[in-house]
């Protein structure tokens, strides 16, 4: 008898059982699926961040700290350059900032070492932070009674851009009262930074506008800078908000 035919043989056709744990050849095996990080959300960069890394990275700073070298070396020329550059609108009001800004620090410095029952921190936000803000807004507004004085008064018409270029050069001479802080002196490093700043504010508007004669020149200036005088006096006997040499008046 075959050995086909022997009963309980498995048929020859049927198919042999697959051993636990081994795979058949030629199935594929299936990939390992790793599971994805959950997606963060990308932070969007604030307004003012932009701003301020937009300054940093384009802003030209060497022009800026050439211009404020040129000015105090008196080197007068600059203030014609400055007048017919456009590009130097930017340069000339970080020059214009710093000064106000070194005239705040002198005067906080010499609350801090003269003052009597004055919290530096008090001090601080008034001649620092918010005398500061009024020096500009009071430079602003004098470049302005500048401007109208020329155009009212002598019938001068000049770009309120191209004038307010040199004058913002000129106001950097007023970073010498940075030295406000030194004992004895104190009135007197004001007086002078002041002095010279009217004195190239003269020369500044001659360079806007060169058909303006000298009597014109200073009587124009004169109001500009005496809106800011006023300005800042009122700030320092009403407010106590008092930045370079109007500390004075305050304290």
């Amino acid at each position: 008898m075959q050995a086909s035919t022997m009963p309980g043989a498995p048929p020859v056709h049927a198919p042999l059982a697959a051993e636990p744990g081994r795979v058949a050849v030629g199935t594929p095996a299936r990939p390992t699926v790793t599971p994805l990080a959950p997606r963060s959300t990308p932070r969007r960069p604030s307004a003012l961040g932009a701003s301020l890394r937009n300054l940093v990275g384009v802003f030209d700073w060497g022009r800026t700290f050439s211009l404020h070298r040129r000015l105090l070396t008196g080197d007068l020329r600059v203030l014609r350059e400055v007048t017919d550059t456009e590009t130097d609108s930017a340069p000339t009001l970080a020059v214009m900032g710093m000064a106000a800004l070194a005239a705040a620090l002198g005067a906080w410095l010499w609350l801090v070492f003269t003052g009597e029952g004055v919290s530096a921190g008090h001090a601080a936000g008034r001649v620092i932070g918010l005398g500061l803000v009024c020096s500009v807004a009071a430079w602003a507004a004098s470049v302005a009674a500048t401007w109208w004085a020329m155009q009212r008064l002598f019938d001068l018409r000049v770009e309120l851009r191209r004038l307010s270029r040199p004058l913002a050069l000129a106001a950097g001479f007023g970073v010498w009262q940075l030295l406000l802080f030194v004992p004895g002196v104190s009135f007197a490093v004001g007086i002078l930074a002041l002095i010279a700043w009217l004195f190239l504010s003269v020369v500044a508007a001659r360079a806007a506008a060169p058909s303006l004669d000298d009597r014109s020149a200073v009587i124009s200036v004169g109001i500009g800078f005496g809106v800011y005088v006023v300005l800042l006096t009122l700030t320092a006997n009403l407010f106590g908000i008092a930045p370079g040499a109007f500390v004075h008046a305050a304290y």
